[in-house]
């Protein structure tokens, strides 16, 4: 009877454990990068004019955004 009783607050305690760590994982602060636009056209152009297109990131999270790495299509 004893071993039963100890068996289960030890279950118990390793559950709540476990939802401790899935709730704390869930709330973790994280960035989220958002796009006015994700695709533009350049058009055809001679030499000369550099042509130029701005794209707007915006960080909607809760963490800091890193850009590491940016590359054409």
């Amino acid at each position: 009877m004893k071993l039963r009783v100890c068996h289960a607050a030890i279950f118990f305690c390793c559950l709540l454990i476990v939802e401790t760590v899935c709730s704390l994982a869930q709330q973790a602060p994280s960035p989220a990068a958002s796009f006015s636009d994700t695709r533009y056209e350049f058009r055809t152009t001679p030499d000369g004019p550099e042509i130029m297109h701005d794209f707007i990131v915006k960080n909607t999270g809760d963490a800091t955004l890193n850009i590491q790495k940016v590359k054409s299509g």
